[in-house]
């Protein structure tokens, strides 16, 4: 294995290996690496990346071949938000434009642009320069999609006469054309295998559902034929991948109906029917799809049992999977990020529990492993928790999954412990790095992440039997994962928490309103409390005959037929139940799960004297927050359960 041209571009520096402090600095988790999101050209000689200057960003091209720099170009002091080759010879990059008062202090406008460059950086174009009515009204313009068999045009789309229509732009010299019309909350098209739109896909105002339309030629215009409700943190139930293998045809990605498990299948979009399901496993749904030819070539697919595994009719993916996994140890995930057109030469990103993530260049007939660049460069294996795959049976005979993280050096004696439920709930935990889970087993802390029914991942049939068991047989799940590493003398019920966000946080408040001896305390992060007010916001955001509405009331239940068991699982609801103490964190500009949530938990257990600590997290939505506030939620946590939990570090 070796490393390439390190000192070019600051990849592949590594963490020595010397024994390390167990108290690993909180910031070392949020330590942005100097280089990122490597991508290949379409021969798979050149290799592109972004590096962070701290205030600028620059883009470095380098040979693979003959391993030597080309050119670091300079973005204009705009943040790139990504980078693609259009051809070997010219890049497209999509900037984010930030402009500030005169004094440097306020931000005023945000803006995007896709700008085209040769590999040198010369005869740069700014897609839809001097087109100051487009521009006017289109704040972001780096929503890019390639062409079959044409290097020189892409598809992107713009905001006009209050919709947004489908331009064709000319990657050289600017010139552009439209060349179809969508609507107010359209957010993608695809084109078949001639180029030509055939898919369009809108969604609501909120982004939680799904409006899917095909181009009828005969009537000249688009027509609805699907719809679907959007899952947080999960794929949706249909999605378009790439074209097949005649026009009017696409690879997709769906769970039809009678199906248990997602898969690939090609589908025909005038009949609306599947054709052929070209990828799929036994057990588990797939994961994503392996693309090339700039994606739009189809060549295999992602599954996760509890690590990742590959499905391909291409001998060069299969064939070096287990080479690969074996010089990983076999306890890593390595994925395929990107690929050249010939699948000769890939780009790997490889994670695991104690491995947070390095990307790697593979060349496939001389087997040459070269190292670029550290996710997280200031984090060393040896300052990480093993992770544990434990298979288990609930008290109902359901086989469940779960993954245990040990902190350093105490992988088989008591400690202290969090149990980390995951969101969604139609969402699932992985056998892979998790900086909040490896934080916490840097403090001392065994956490203990449990795939409950209701996860994703595991089928439909496992996903629904979660329906109807909030605080019901999900719960029991959590807590009969606790009771087995008590059985097993890992953890005690006297120093013991629960804690999650979103879903994991309805699930750490209700443990304590069950109040059954088994949690010492519990921390709410953007969750619910409340079932029939969340019911209720969720009927006034998107409508009572709305899909997004109709699933809630299926997932959790309906609030006039089911109102008293909604009552007896909603937490703010049952106070005087519980009897440990609560830790809230929430952003004030949460849209999926309002603030008020955990406004009214707070206000109940104050009005009984209860112990509570409520955060607001400014400025920040639910989820993926910036680094500064997640660092603040850390160390938020970090102080709680060291003020309720013995024996961490």
């Amino acid at each position: 294995m070796r490393r390439l041209f390190v000192a070019f571009c600051l990849w592949g520096v590594g963490v020595g290996g010397a024994w390390a402090d167990p108290q690993v600095p909180i910031t070392d988790f949020f330590i942005e690496p100097a280089a990122n999101s490597p991508m290949l050209s379409p021969s798979g000689r050149f290799l592109s990346v972004i590096r962070d200057h701290g205030d600028t960003e620059t883009i470095a091209i380098a040979d693979i071949e003959r391993k030597e720099p080309i050119r670091m170009i300079p973005t204009g002091g705009g943040h790139v938000l990504w980078l693609r080759w259009a051809s070997d010879d010219r890049l497209l990059v999509g900037l984010l434009l930030l402009s500030y008062t005169s004094d440097g202090k306020f931000l005023i406008d945000v803006a995007s642009r896709t700008v085209a460059f040769d590999r040198n950086g010369g005869r740069s174009v700014t897609l839809f320069e001097g087109e100051r009515g487009l521009l006017r009204n289109n704040r972001f313009t780096s929503n890019v999609s390639f062409l079959p068999d044409d290097r020189e045009h892409v598809l992107i789309p713009l905001w006009q006469d209050k919709v947004f229509n489908l331009y064709k732009v000319n990657i050289y010299d600017g010139q552009f054309e439209k060349i179809s019309k969508g609507k107010r909350h359209t957010i993608k098209w695809l084109s078949d295998s001639s180029g030509i739109p055939k898919i369009r896909i809108d969604s609501n105002k909120r982004g939680t559902m799904l409006y899917f339309y095909r181009y009828e030629e005969k009537q000249g215009d688009w027509a609805l034929y699907k719809t679907f409700n959007v899952k947080k943190d999960e794929p949706p139930e249909f999605w378009p991948i790439s074209p097949g293998k005649e026009p009017g045809q696409f690879y997709v990605m769906a769970t039809p109906d009678g199906e248990d498990r997602s898969a690939i299948y090609l589908y025909d979009l005038e009949s609306s029917s599947y054709l052929e399901k070209v990828y799929s496993h036994p057990k588990v749904d797939l994961d994503s799809p392996i693309l090339t030819d700039r994606g739009r070539r189809l060549v295999g697919a992602t599954y996760y049992e509890d690590r990742l595994g590959f499905l391909s009719d291409w001998p060069q993916i299969i064939e070096p999977f287990e080479y690969l996994n074996a010089q990983f140890n076999n306890e890593s995930n390595v994925e395929y990020v990107d690929m050249n057109d010939d699948g000769t030469r890939a780009l790997l990103y490889v994670s695991g529990p104690r491995r947070p993530g390095e990307y790697y260049i593979y060349t496939f007939p001389t087997k040459d492993l070269d190292r670029i660049n550290n996710r997280w460069p200031e984090l060393s294996e040896n300052e990480l928790g093993q992770m544990e795959i434990v298979h288990f049976k609930s008290r109902d005979g359901m086989d469940l999954t779960a993954y245990v993280t040990h902190p350093v050096g105490r992988d088989g004696v008591m400690a202290p412990t969090v149990v980390l439920p995951h969101g969604g709930p139609e969402a699932r935990d992985y056998y892979d790095f998790d900086p909040m889970v490896q934080f916490l087993a840097s403090r001392g802390y065994r956490v203990l992440q449990v795939n409950f029914r209701g996860s994703s991942g595991y089928g439909r049939h496992f996903a629904e039997s979660g329906y109807g068991e909030w605080g019901g047989k999900m719960q029991n799940d959590l807590e009969d994962g606790a009771r087995m590493l008590m059985a097993r003398n890992l953890s005690s019920s006297d120093n013991m928490c629960i804690a999650g966000a979103s879903y994991g946080g309805y699930a750490a408040l209700l443990a304590a309103q069950r109040n059954n001896g088994l949690f010492k305390c519990a921390i709410s992060i953007s969750g619910i409390s409340d079932l029939p007010d969340f019911l209720s916001f969720v009927r006034k955001e998107e409508g009572q005959d709305s899909d997004a509405y109709l699933y809630w009331t299926e997932a959790i239940g309906d609030p006039s037929k089911d109102s008293q068991r909604l009552r007896l699982v909603s937490p703010a609801r049952n106070a005087s139940s519980i009897g440990i103490p609560i830790l809230l964190v929430h952003g004030d500009l949460d849209e999926i799960v309002p603030i008020k949530q955990s406004e009214k938990m707070k206000g109940a257990l104050k009005r009984l004297g209860k112990t509570v600590r409520f955060v607001t997290i400014e400025e920040e939505g639910h989820s993926y927050w910036d680094n500064e506030n997640e660092m603040e939620l850390y160390q938020e946590m970090e102080t709680f359960l060291g003020n309720h939990l013995t024996g961490q570090f």
